[in-house]
Order: structure tokens, then sequence, then C-alpha cells
């Protein structure tokens, strides 16, 4: 069951059922690409965090051998894809009898989310960011730096692992190559080059946002010659950021805006 193998078949847009075979119990689901909707079933399933409790229950105890996948309905339009599911649902009992957690079938597909919703979803995925985040976050590093002065080393050489490093390199792959997601960046690109007075209007908003004034400069061009003035001293841009309370890729940035040329140490990089 769930072998990616015996799943070709399932690539379409249907509505599927997960069946214990000895009891016959099934739970019943809709999805516009079935082995993607199979997939996240198993992870849920084996994490223990399946949100019907029932199916969750009956995996626990009898193991995943005794459950296999039929598919009832295949090549429907998305249309009609809750209204199938509805009928199924009805037909096997599956909420009663069955392992649904709800009689009624639903999906987000095709709702229109307001800017209010939309806005306050993102509040609960990222959390609120302000202008004294930078500080928080910076006096944690710090305080967890004095703790163990090798957290840093340790957390950097567990991050540029050859696992990880593969595991984000192929993310980012799969990720770029999606046509949406590459139409959307070369767009940006373009009205970047096509835009001169945008980035000067950016990073006055981010002046303002996080208040810089308070460090004493009066505007974005005054703050880059003072990064400017401590890199000839000799600091490093970690250094500079931690005056600052800015990440060491913003003092970068801001040196190479006005033409030094950096060579990263990766060495000093994973281990300052």
């Amino acid at each position: 069951m769930f072998n990616n193998g015996s799943l070709i078949d399932f690539r379409c847009c249907g509505v599927y059922g997960i069946r214990h075979n000895d009891s016959g119990r099934i739970y019943i689901g809709s999805s516009k690409n079935v082995r993607s909707r199979l997939n996240h079933h198993l992870a849920a399933l084996l994490l223990k965090k399946h949100h019907s409790r029932h199916l969750q229950k009956a995996w626990d105890k009898y193991g995943q051998s005794t459950f296999s996948v039929v598919l009832l309905e295949k090549g429907l339009s998305e249309k009609i894809l809750i209204e199938k599911e509805q009928f199924w649902i009805d037909h096997f009992n599956s909420y009663k009898k069955g392992f649904n957690a709800k009689p009624r079938a639903n999906s987000f597909l095709g709702l229109k989310w307001t800017e209010s919703q939309k806005n306050k979803i993102r509040g609960y995925r990222r959390g609120t960011w302000t202008a004294s985040s930078h500080i928080k976050a910076s006096e944690t590093l710090k305080r967890l730096h004095a703790e163990n002065p090798d957290w840093r080393k340790n957390a950097q050489k567990w991050l540029h692992s050859p696992k990880n490093e593969a595991k984000r390199i192929a993310a980012f792959k799969a990720t770029f190559n999606r046509p949406e997601i590459r139409s959307a960046f070369v767009r940006r690109l373009l009205e970047a080059s096509n835009s001169p007075t945008k980035n000067p209007a950016v990073r006055k908003a981010y002046f303002e946002k996080f208040n810089r004034k308070s460090l004493g400069f009066k505007n974005p061009e005054e703050m880059d010659q003072a990064c400017l003035k401590l890199h000839l001293e000799g600091k490093s841009c970690r250094e500079i950021g931690r005056l600052f309370h800015i990440d060491h890729h913003g003092i970068s940035s801001r040196l190479r805006r006005l033409g030094v040329a950096l060579k990263r140490d990766r060495q000093y990089a994973r281990h300052a």
C-alpha cells in the first residue's frame, strides 16, 4: 500500500478510498491529484497526526499492511469532485461505519479569500515582525552563544552537513522549476531593472520601519558610509552588523553597493 510504483494510475483527479481489508471499513476522499493526496495521508498516519482519529487508531492497531487503496472514480472535473465524494460517503456510510471524520464532503478548492483573511493566515504562519524583533533575535543569539560557545559552530556544522545541503539544493531546484515560480521571479527581475527609483524607495521605507534614526543616521546613504568606514578599519560584516543590530548579509549588500569587492571566507562564516 502507498508504494509509489503502484500509484502510477492514481495521478488523476478523482475519488479514492483507504480501506481496512479485514473489517471492510473505509475512508473516502477526493483530490485533483489523488497520488499526492495519498502521500499526505501516509505522512500524517506515520507521524500519528491524521485528522481522522478513527483511521489513525485502526492504523496503529492493525498496521499498514492491512490497508489498501481503492480508486473509485478517475478523470473527474474539479467542479463535480465534492459531489462525487459525497455520493461515495453516503454509499459506504463511511461516517458512521467507516473512518471519515465528517458526514459531509467539503473543500477549500475555488474558495476566494478576502484580504483580511489572507493577512490573518499570514500572521498565524509567520508571526508579527516588529522593529524590536531584530534586537530581540540578536540578544537571544548572544545569550545562546554565551551559554555554549560551541553552539554557533555546531549549528553551522549541522546546517551545512552534506545531507542538509543536498536537501536544500534539491528543494530549491524543485521549487524554481515550477513555471509559476520561475515566471514570477523573472517578472520581478524585469520590474526591478526597469524601475530605477524602486530600490531607493524600498530602502527609505525600511530605514523608517526599523527606526534607523535612533542609531544616529539621517538617511540610508549616511548609514552606508558608516558601514564602509568601519569595514576599512578592519571590522567584519558580522561585527558591523552587531553594532547596528542588522544581519551581516544586509551589511555586505551595502558594501557591495558602494563598490567593495567582498571575498566570502566560508570557513570563517561557518564558525565565526
